[in-house]
């Protein structure tokens, strides 16, 4: 059982419009916080489009598990290859 904020939310921005992704990270980074300060026995993950890039990673030190959903048809290419070089995070 883990906690999950945000569900590609570097798309939706967190389903506004007047959001960018700036502070989209910023909120999520944010309330991975909030809940690791509240229930830090549990696990926290975010669901990104696609690979975040290093700097995300790094700003979102709180995350724990990292969901790609990722749009490459009928294979995933080098994508487990390519998380591996970003990050030792599930």
């Amino acid at each position: 059982l883990m906690w999950v904020v945000g569900n590609e939310w570097n798309y939706n921005k967190l389903y506004t419009q007047t959001m960018d992704p700036h502070d989209a990270l910023r909120l999520v980074g944010e309330v991975a916080r909030l809940i690791k300060g509240l229930d830090p026995g549990r696990p926290v993950a975010t669901v990104y489009g696609m690979l975040p890039e290093k700097a995300q990673l790094e700003a979102l030190a709180h995350v724990d598990v990292w969901g790609i959903i990722a749009y490459t048809g009928v294979s995933f290419g080098a994508l487990f290859k390519s998380w591996a070089k970003l990050s030792g995070k599930p």
